[in-house]
């Protein structure tokens, strides 16, 4: 069993300036806080060897932190603490091993104290009664005390759902607890009382957890960021085979020609094809790649420090992010269309520039790639929220291999279509290469997939050249 978690970004709309400075304030006085709590455990690292550190650490500076904190809400102490603790046990097991390693270059650093505050219960409050009222209620820090201040958002149709769905979440706990005390007022074991809990499964609903704050710099704004947690209880991919769960499988096949192509396989039957092309999208960060490596020549040499052409950059960036997130949804939204239970990438190998290419091509390639990877990324974490896992699998010889029998193909393209689109078997028999990439995804996962021997394969694609060749000049003969 495990955790799916979900995080929505609540805009703070258009806050005075003066609730503003309270925020800032806020995160200072966080930072100055947590500073404390990280200097204090450096100097007494022996705390961290107690069975309970956090009341270690309480018990023996509590009297000193609140002479300097006076007022410091009890429970967002005790979560800078929290925070401290695994801050300074990450730079202490850092520096260990770099005094091990004998290395007099890179030594680790004493964790900076900069966070953003997190509210918990009694912290923050909602209310959402109509349209015109509704704000977060946070208790922040005014440069004196701390108070509870009203802060105007507009709730997303995304957050209400969720947030009605946090209700149902928290009944459905409260009466699993109570059912669980009951057992055990009856004197039941833990044995028997696992066995009578499946009465009470994983919680379906998603609970609200503490809020944060957010800024973003480059907007100069500030966001309340509402992570949402929902139990996962799904079997690894090895048990679902063992068990013969697995029904259908959905395969992903990441190309240049085409963006994504899905196709979902019920044992030997394809059951679904899909090609996902993003040719507008690619052409709009061509151009501006092209208009930063121009801007980039007539410069000369970069200036250290000095970021070129930042709002190009950041809206590829977006761009691709937006795409990715978009793919990622429609990959998860066929999988739970068709009921499939596993969802199949390529393990993505390093990216390869070929020579002779310009520089924007080069880079145009390379971003494209770094999309692929969050196309993975995004499907993974959304698809596990569904109950669906995802593998990745080696796709070497997956777009050359029939993926009806054991042939071995070469890529090609007639004259009007650009790239290597097509593969040509021995057999004379002519496929997307994308899609027989994609339907060799599904037997790569389920270990069908031939073992292939170099030499042979080699005398098979020499020959398969040959036919391409003859077919292409014969085409050009007619035209």
């Amino acid at each position: 069993m495990g955790n799916a978690i979900k995080t929505v970004k609540l805009k703070l709309y258009k806050p005075n300036k003066g609730k503003t400075d309270y925020l800032l304030e806020t995160k200072m006085m966080y930072d100055k806080a947590l500073d404390f709590f990280i200097n204090f455990i450096v100097s007494n690292s022996l705390v961290l060897e107690e069975r309970f550190p956090l009341r270690a650490i309480e018990s023996l500076c509590l009297k000193d932190f609140y002479q300097q904190f006076p007022g410091f809400p009890s429970v967002t102490k005790r979560s800078v603490i929290n925070a401290a603790i695994g801050m300074v046990q990450g730079y202490l097991s850092n520096y260990e091993n770099w005094k091990k390693s004998g290395s007099k270059k890179d030594e680790p650093h004493m964790p900076t104290a900069s966070t953003m505050p997190t509210f918990y219960k009694g912290d923050y409050g909602i209310e959402y009664a109509d349209i015109q009222n509704q704000f977060i209620r946070l208790r922040v820090y005014n440069g004196n005390e701390w108070i509870l201040a009203n802060y105007p958002v507009k709730f997303t149709q995304q957050f209400l759902t969720l947030y009605a769905e946090n209700e149902k979440a928290k009944e459905y706990n409260k009466d699993r607890s109570q059912y669980k005390k009951l057992l055990k007022q009856e004197g039941l074991d833990k044995k028997e009382i696992k066995a009578s809990m499946s009465q009470y499964p994983v919680n379906p609903y998603w609970e609200c957890l503490s809020p944060s704050l957010s800024f973003d710099e480059r907007k100069h704004e500030w966001y309340i960021c509402f992570p949402f947690k929902k139990e996962i209880k799904v079997d690894k991919i090895e048990e679902q085979i063992k068990n013969g769960s697995i029904k259908r499988t959905l395969a992903v096949d990441l190309g240049l020609h085409h963006t994504a192509v899905v196709t979902i396989m019920e044992g030997n039957k394809l059951i679904y094809t899909e090609f996902i092309d993003t040719n507008d999208i690619d052409d709009i960060r061509y151009e501006r790649l092209i208009k930063i490596t121009e801007h980039q020549r007539l410069s000369g040499t970069p200036t250290k420090g000095v970021h070129s052409d930042k709002e190009l950059w950041q809206s590829i960036y977006n761009i691709n992010n937006d795409t990715a997130h978009k793919i990622s949804r429609k990959i998860v939204g066929l999988a739970l269309q068709y009921n499939c239970q596993i969802i199949i990438f390529e393990k993505l190998s390093g990216f390869k520039a070929k020579k002779k290419q310009s520089k924007a091509k080069k880079l145009n390639l390379k971003l494209n790639y770094w999309m692929y990877g969050k196309i993975i990324e995004y499907t993974k974490y959304k698809a596990y929220a569904e109950g669906i896992l995802t593998k990745q699998v080696n796709p070497f010889m997956t777009s050359q291999i029939c993926y009806k029998n054991e042939l071995a193909g070469e890529r090609f393209s007639p004259a009007d279509i650009n790239g290597k689109s097509l593969i040509m078997f021995t057999d004379g028999t002519i496929l997307n290469a994308d899609f027989n990439g994609s339907m060799n995804l599904h037997r790569k996962f389920w270990r069908t997939f031939p073992s292939l021997k170099g030499r042979k394969l080699k005398e098979e694609k020499k020959e398969i050249k040959k036919q391409i060749i003859e077919k292409t000049s014969q085409q050009c003969g007619a035209a």
